[in-house]
């Protein structure tokens, strides 16, 4: 993968956490990890499709609370986000440690 995908999965990462830590909707989670999975300019295709099918989980979830007309998550809708984040830092955090970082050429 190139410098520039390297960055776009550590941005991903950063979302993430902010997310977990209460400074990000699932909204803006879901609107910027899809468009940074879209960017990815060199990714194994089926990595890439594991990280869609992850990301697919917290826009389902999304769309069936806003359907509902749910004000707050159920413990299920929770349980399937903590899931789908799971899977996702772990399929990032493995093809990271592949990625040789930009900040190692200096």
């Amino acid at each position: 993968m190139s410098d520039f995908d390297f960055r776009q999965l550590n941005l991903i990462m950063t979302k993430i956490n902010e997310y977990k830590n209460g400074k990000s909707y699932l909204s803006w989670l879901i609107n910027d990890v899809e468009s940074l999975i879209n960017i990815l300019e060199d990714p194994n295709q089926d990595w890439k499709a594991d990280l869609g099918t992850s990301w697919l989980d917290l826009e389902e979830v999304y769309a069936f609370a806003l359907a509902d007309e749910k004000e707050y998550l159920d413990q299920k809708d929770i349980r399937i986000i903590d899931e789908a984040l799971h899977k996702l830092e772990t399929l990032i955090e493995d093809q990271l440690k592949t990625i040789k970082s930009p900040e190692d050429d200096c």
